[in-house]
This record gives structure tokens, C-alpha cells and sequence, in this order.
């Protein structure tokens, strides 16, 4: 049986994107409506899933899969902040709890809702 939960939930807005931003990066809040890439231990505002004419399509809740650096997150509600490599890392302080649905060690991804 195959389950897929490929962005169930989604909700996207609007931003402006600061310089260097691309789809499938992590994002934070840079000012006013404005969303630049997240830097390690920053809480991610959202996933990007666009950008085109300086304005950023980021996802801010439902599912998505990132890739994950460092332990594999455990299921559940997971404390995780950015990395330096464009996923996300489980840390003990900072970060924010998000539920992780699944955690594929070998592809070194996981699933969560935002």
C-alpha cells in the first residue's frame, strides 16, 4: 500500500523574496512581508515554492519533505530549526516544534507538517 500526504494541508502566501532566494529553500520573516533564506538554528517561516518577479510562493502549513543533517529527527513532535544545508536539524533549544510524520534515514529526508 502506498501513502502519500505530498502537501495535504498546504497553504501558501505571498512575500516579497529578498535576493538569492529559490524554491525549495527554507525561509524566515527579513521585514516587513519580506522572506530571505534561513541560516542554521534560524526557526523556518516557510518552504519556497516559487519565486518569480521578486515575489516568493511559500508554503506555511500542511505537509512537505525536506532533508534533515545530523541524528534523524524522532516521530512526532520534533523540536527543529534550519540548517546549513538547506533542511532542517532537531535541536534541544530554539527552533520550533513541528510534527514529523515519517524520517527516511537512507535518503536522509523527512515528512512534516509546517
Amino acid at each position: 500500500m502506498n501513502i502519500s500526504l505530498n502537501d495535504a494541508g498546504a497553504l501558501c502566501v505571498s512575500m516579497e523574496a529578498q535576493e538569492g532566494l529559490k524554491a525549495g529553500d527554507l525561509c524566515k520573516i527579513t521585514g516587513n512581508c519580506k522572506v530571505g533564506k534561513a541560516a542554521a538554528g534560524d526557526v523556518a517561516f516557510g518552504l519556497v515554492k516559487l519565486v518569480r518577479g521578486g515575489i516568493a510562493t511559500v508554503q506555511v502549513e500542511g505537509y512537505a519533505k525536506l532533508p534533515y543533517s545530523g541524528t534523524a529527527p524522532g516521530l512526532g513532535y520534533t523540536t527543529l530549526a534550519a540548517d546549513n544545508a538547506g533542511g532542517m536539524k532537531s535541536v534541544s533549544t530554539g527552533g520550533k516544534a513541528y510534527f514529523v510524520c515519517e524520517v527516511d534515514t537512507t535518503a536522509g529526508r523527512l515528512g512534516l507538517l509546517l
